[in-house]
């Protein structure tokens, strides 16, 4: 794999949190070298992960109580 694919990896951490104070206090407690991106919804880290198929993620942290409910314009 090549370095700066590696280097990628490292930066971004999907967050599946439907909770906007605790998506504050990942932003907050999070290195300012990795980038998070957040998915409010299962769905939506679905269509994040679908859509971008190309960039890889170097983790994935998950909502303990995600709620089954869907967003406005969600299937």
């Amino acid at each position: 794999m090549k370095q700066a694919k590696v280097q990628k990896m490292r930066r971004r951490i999907l967050l599946v949190e439907d909770d906007e104070q605790r998506h504050a206090w990942f932003q907050k407690h999070t290195p300012s070298t990795t980038r998070i991106v957040w998915a409010q919804s299962g769905n939506r880290a679905i269509t994040t992960i679908e859509d971008e198929d190309s960039e890889l993620y170097a983790g994935l942290l998950l909502d303990h109580d995600l709620g089954l409910k869907m967003l406005p314009g969600e299937k």
